[in-house]
C-alpha cells in the first residue's frame, strides 16, 4: 500500500510541473521505469519509477515519449 501511495504522490506532483519537453502546461502525466535503476540513484535490488508531464500537443506526438524518456536517460530532465 505505502508503495501506490507514494506513485499517486509522485503523478500528482507532476501534474503540476509543465511538459519536460516544451516547457508548456502539463495535461498528462506518465512513469518511466528504467531498466537499469542503479543509473538513477536506486539501490541494488530496489525499482525506480520516474513520473514526467507532458503537454498535450506533445503527448500526442509519434515520439513525444521516446524522446521524454530519452532526456532523462541522459540526465538532461
Amino acid at each position: 500500500m505505502k508503495m501506490n501511495n507514494q506513485i499517486v504522490e509522485m503523478m500528482n506532483q507532476a501534474k503540476k510541473a509543465p511538459c519536460i519537453l516544451c516547457g508548456c502546461p502539463s495535461v498528462h502525466v506518465a512513469l518511466f521505469v528504467p531498466k537499469s535503476p542503479q543509473d538513477y540513484g536506486a539501490k541494488p535490488g530496489v525499482s525506480r519509477v520516474i513520473a514526467y508531464s507532458l503537454c498535450n500537443a506533445c503527448f500526442n506526438t509519434p515520439d513525444g515519449m521516446t524522446r521524454a524518456e530519452k532526456l532523462m536517460m541522459e540526465g538532461k530532465a
